[in-house]
């Protein structure tokens, strides 16, 4: 029986085509490829939901229209109503955001040309307000895409554990149980990985907005809604948070602005000292330079979400690569 590993290792011109032809391959479907890893993690956050329903005694087919009717509940009386006066609230900070810097120049005694400022300020507020737009829409840009991936997932659900059989059928019999406690770990961090980075945005979020509401700072909705955001990129999203509302305060007095400064360090104390190693964990344990250099080489390859997804694929390669040396 003819041997195509065994041809290819011995064959090494023939076995760089094919590594080359392949790596093509993937960069020609890379969008593809991340909307099945998007609908790969929703899964993985939502196996242990179904599986508790499950428990109950409930079919698998109505578990998994329980947990749609939920999500959709959850956006239709929460989330959708909220956009409008978020974009609005949004709109108005990018607009006042320029005169914000210009006043804090002055403030800093720092000699510039307002205009000067002012254009740089705009032309600056503008791009990072179109980079937002192409990673919102990047996300959940197309309605197609969003329903893909949601009606992906569902089947994903609905066959979950047959495929994990069948993908463990295409190794050798005596792999297949390794294979399959495998894949039920690369589930288990990724789906810990998205519960994590969820209550993580929700609890910076929300801590930020109650902070900024007290000391009375302006705009303090959608800048505690940027640090949740924000909270989604590692290491670096708390310090970017903190920018822009350090900025508003300063316009204000150089007090507020220590205050607020104040403030987001001790929400980064929270986070880095009890929120993340109560929830994140055991999630990523990812060593802080390697998250970063993840997250630059997942945005260079596929923009703003490819640096969103650079830690839960570490994550899953790093779990492979220690399971093929056992």
């Amino acid at each position: 029986m003819f041997d195509v590993k065994s041809y290819l290792l011995k064959n090494q011109f023939l076995a760089t085509v094919v590594i080359v032809c392949f790596g093509w391959l993937l960069l020609q479907i890379k969008d593809i490829l991340l909307l099945l890893f998007i609908s790969f993690i929703l899964v993985s956050a939502f196996v242990p939901f179904i599986r508790y329903l499950r428990s109950k005694k409930i079919p698998n087919v109505v578990a998994i229209i329980i947990l749609y009717l939920l999500i959709i509940a959850f956006l239709s009386l929460l989330i959708f109503p909220l956009v409008p006066f978020m974009l609005s609230q949004f709109q108005l900070l990018l607009e006042h955001f320029p005169k914000y810097v210009s006043q804090t120049f002055h403030l800093l005694n720092i000699r510039t040309n307002e205009n000067q400022i002012n254009s740089i300020a705009s032309s600056q507020v503008n791009s990072i307000s179109q980079s937002a737009f192409s990673v919102t829409t990047g996300i959940f840009g197309g309605l197609f895409t969003t329903l893909t991936i949601f009606v992906v997932s569902f089947y994903l659900l609905l066959d979950h554990d047959s495929l994990k059989q069948r993908f463990a059928s295409l190794f050798d019999e005596k792999d297949q149980a390794k294979v399959i406690t495998v894949f039920t770990h690369v589930e288990e961090r990724l789906g810990a990985w998205l519960r994590g980075q969820a209550i993580l945005s929700l609890s910076v979020g929300l801590l930020a907005w109650i902070v900024l509401s007290v000391v009375g700072l302006n705009f303090a909705l959608p800048l505690a809604l940027l640090a949740g955001i924000l909270e989604i990129v590692p290491i670096l999203g708390p310090l970017l948070s903190s920018i822009p509302a350090i900025i508003v305060a300063l316009s204000i007095s150089p007090a507020l602005a220590l205050i607020v400064a104040l403030a987001f360090l001790v929400i980064q104390q929270i986070e880095n000292n009890v929120l993340v190693p109560k929830i994140m964990e055991r999630a990523v344990g990812l060593h802080p330079i390697v998250v970063i250099i993840g997250v630059i080489i997942g945005g260079q390859l596929a923009g703003g979400l490819g640096a969103l997804l650079a830690v839960p694929f570490i994550s899953m390669m790093t779990i492979l690569l220690r399971s093929s040396k056992v």
